[in-house]
C-alpha cells in the first residue's frame, strides 16, 4: 500500500506513518493541508498528519575540531589587536607541525584552511569579523609563502547580474526648442573633433596650432554660431 506522502490521483487508499489506512481522494489536497483552518479541514488532512513540507538541501560546512588551549601563551581571539593576533598563529602553527610531525609550511596550510571555514561561517552573519580572518590568511601567506588569499567578505552570493554600459542619453523634460539646441551641439561637436583630426594628421597637414581655428570658421563661425568653451578639451580626451 502506497505512503499518504507520495500518494498519486490514481491510489484509493493510503498507509499514514503510524499504520492508520485512509481512503483518498480526500475533501482538500496535500498543498491546501499546508495550512490548516477549521476542524473539517483538520480531518481531512488527518492523512498528512506526518508528512514534511521539503525544501532545497543546504551545503554543510565541514565541523571544525576543537583546539586545546591549555599550555599555551598566546590564545587567538578575533577582537584581540593584530599583534596578539600574530603571535597566536604563530605559535599554533609551530604546535601544530611539532604534533604531527610534519614541516611548517603545511601546518600552515592546515591553519589557513580553518581560518578559511571561520570566515565562510561569518561572510553574511558577521563582516567585521569575516574581514579580521581575511587579514589573518593574508599574513600566513605573506610570512609562510603560500597563494594569495582573496577577500569574500563583501560579496553577495547569487548569480551576477550584466551591467548595462553607461551611456550618455538624451536629457529628459526638454522643451522642443532646447531638445534641437542640443541635437545641433552635439552633431557639431562630432564634426569640429573630426574636422582637428583631419587637418592635424591628414595629407595636408597645417602648423601646430593652427587646426582650431580653421575648424572653428569651417564649422561655426560660417554657420553663424558661435563655439563653446569645451569643444577643445573634448575633442583632445578623444
Amino acid at each position: 500500500m502506497n505512503s499518504c506522502c507520495k500518494n498519486n490521483i490514481k491510489t484509493k487508499k493510503c498507509k499514514r506513518k503510524d499504520g492508520k489506512v485512509f481512503n483518498l481522494p480526500r475533501k482538500f489536497s496535500k498543498k491546501k493541508c499546508k495550512s490548516k483552518k477549521g476542524f473539517s479541514m483538520k480531518s481531512s488532512c488527518a492523512p498528512y498528519k506526518y508528512c514534511k513540507s521539503g525544501g532545497s538541501k543546504k551545503n554543510k560546512l565541514p565541523t571544525l575540531r576543537k583546539i586545546d588551549t591549555k599550555n599555551k601563551r598566546h590564545k587567538y581571539k578575533l577582537d584581540d589587536p593584530p599583534k596578539k593576533r600574530r603571535l597566536a598563529i604563530d605559535e599554533g602553527i609551530r604546535a601544530e607541525s611539532k604534533k604531527k610531525n610534519s614541516p611548517i609550511k603545511d601546518a600552515a596550510v592546515a591553519k589557513k584552511a580553518r581560518y578559511n571555514i571561520l570566515r565562510i561561517y561569518r561572510k553574511n552573519n558577521n563582516k567585521h569579523h569575516c574581514n579580521v580572518l581575511t587579514q589573518d590568511m593574508k599574513y600566513i601567506d605573506r610570512k609562510y609563502k603560500l597563494g594569495k588569499t582573496k577577500n569574500i567578505c563583501n560579496k553577495k552570493g547569487g548569480s551576477r547580474k550584466k551591467t548595462k554600459s553607461k551611456s550618455k542619453s538624451k536629457p529628459k523634460n526638454l522643451s522642443k526648442k532646447k531638445l534641437m539646441i542640443y541635437l545641433l551641439n552635439k552633431e557639431l561637436k562630432k564634426r569640429f573633433c573630426k574636422c582637428v583630426r583631419s587637418v592635424k594628421f591628414g595629407k595636408n597637414k597645417a602648423k601646430p596650432g593652427e587646426e582650431y581655428p580653421i575648424c572653428y570658421r569651417s564649422i561655426y563661425i560660417n554657420r553663424g554660431i558661435k563655439p563653446p568653451k569645451d569643444v577643445v578639451k573634448s575633442c583632445r580626451k578623444k
